[in-house]
């Protein structure tokens, strides 16, 4: 489906090193012709020959990114694994290397083209990469840590559903839940610790920040943590039913505005089941309606809605025990006008062209 689609195309990429985004490559340049571009050696660096178009940094991310992405803040007392990637060969670097950095970040170890960082200070600091001798750069990226100052629960794919991103979730009683243990440091920075152990009221699904939280009855369920360093506690709400289902603010809508639906035309909609403000986890949604063929997604949720005839349309959506109809305005579908290009100058029309 077309949101399907979409989302993987937003997935996180490699970042590209100082050295490997000065060729005017800004994202990375795997997909273009950037990679043949000469590079510059930074500012009072002696830049290795071995690797000509320097590096990009990936590692696993924050747990929206469907593919993982570039680093991101680290926890202080936490870690975060970075891989190295060769930009001329789009592959994990080979070469033999040292990794440098300065406090309040520190090299925990480093194994095959992966290096393991930690932080026990907020700051910034350069990672370096070089040749063994220490002294030619392959490349260097600027990195930063934070102390965290609140950790809450996020959804899987909060692209759907930029509301709870914001207020906050709940978890529907009865049903077990997979959902995102979410780290925050000051200015509600998000925050890598890849170290993280769930220690009671969750267990963790592979991904660092993953959680699979177990079918539980309606009130407070708490989650216990190590992260960062320290235990923390986590106490999230459990409701026996949601009190409303809402269009949701989302990828498709970011100003949580209803679009016009154009008569044959195909609109996607999201949407969210809620308790006061905040999103309900775990509830399924169903859809119907009398006049639009629709196509919902079986996960996530979202549908495709086709109006075939002009409206109002209704659409009904239910969710965890809630439901709400909602009318659908339609315009009618535009057929683009015809352009007519200029002109040549001293040009003049036949007896039959000027006919028209």
């Amino acid at each position: 489906m077309r949101w399907a689609v979409i989302l993987i195309a937003l997935s996180g990429c490699p970042v590209p090193g100082e050295r490997a985004g000065s060729n005017g490559d800004e994202d990375n340049c795997w997909f273009d012709d950037d990679c043949d571009q000469p590079t510059t050696c930074p500012v009072g660096e002696i830049c290795s020959p071995q690797t000509p178009q320097g590096l990009s940094f990936s590692a696993a991310g924050l747990g929206e990114l469907f593919q993982g992405g570039g680093p991101e803040t680290v926890a202080v007392g936490g870690t975060q694994s970075i891989r190295l990637i060769d930009e001329r060969t789009n592959a994990s670097l080979s070469l033999r290397y040292s990794a440098q950095v300065a406090s309040p970040l520190e090299v925990v170890e480093t194994s095959g083209a992966t290096v393991v960082l930690g932080a026990t200070g907020g700051g910034s600091a350069y990672l370096r990469i070089l040749e063994p001798d220490g002294v030619h750069l392959h490349d260097r990226i600027m990195l930063s840590a934070l102390p965290i100052v609140r950790v809450d629960l996020g959804a899987l794919v909060s692209l759907l559903d930029a509301d709870g991103d914001e207020k906050g979730h709940v978890v529907l009683a009865g049903v077990a839940v997979e959902a995102i243990l979410r780290l925050h440091g000051a200015g509600d920075v998000r925050l890598v610790d890849e170290s993280t152990a769930l220690l009671a009221g969750a267990t963790s699904t592979g991904r660092w920040d993953h959680l699979a939280i177990p079918a539980s009855p309606a009130g407070p369920h708490p989650i216990q943590a190590r992260t960062g360093g320290q235990i923390r506690d986590l106490v999230v709400d459990v409701v026996a039913a949601a009190d409303d289902v809402a269009f949701a603010r989302s990828l498709f809508a970011p100003t949580g505005v209803w679009p016009v639906l154009r008569v044959g035309g195909e609109t996607t909609l999201c949407f969210r089941a809620t308790s006061g403000e905040r999103s309900v986890l775990g509830a399924s949604f169903g859809f119907s309606s009398p006049t639009l063929a629709l196509e919902p997604d079986a996960t996530l949720p979202c549908l495709n809605v086709t109006a075939r005839t002009a409206g109002p349309h209704a659409l009904t959506v239910s969710a965890a025990g809630a439901s709400r109809t909602f009318y659908l305005q339609t315009a009618a579908s535009a057929k683009p006008a015809a352009v007519r290009l200029p002109e040549p100058s001293g040009a003049r029309h036949g007896e039959r062209a000027a006919s028209r």
